[in-house]
């Protein structure tokens, strides 16, 4: 009498819970979250990011300045071509 098919509802639920995969639009997930979640997960994104750039940066100047001990030749690779 009724068709119950497994896969279908693991799918749904599946979609359900990732909105984004079932064609809802990011304002659709604003509506049903409200909008603190937005500006929340924002603020957590830029503060973290600003706050690893200094050391992101640190890291990359002391790589910069031991590659020539490191590894001997020019930085970047130039190959003669011809034409």
């Amino acid at each position: 009498m009724f068709d119950f098919d497994a896969s279908r509802a693991l799918r749904d639920d599946f979609f359900d819970m990732h909105g984004d995969l079932c064609g809802r639009s990011a304002r659709d997930m604003v509506r049903r979250r409200g909008w603190a979640y937005p500006v929340a997960k924002r603020a957590f994104d830029v503060t973290f990011s600003l706050l690893l750039l200094p050391l992101l940066l640190v890291v990359g100047a002391v790589l910069f300045l031991l590659n020539p001990f490191l590894n001997p030749g020019p930085i970047f690779f130039v190959q003669p071509r011809m034409g």
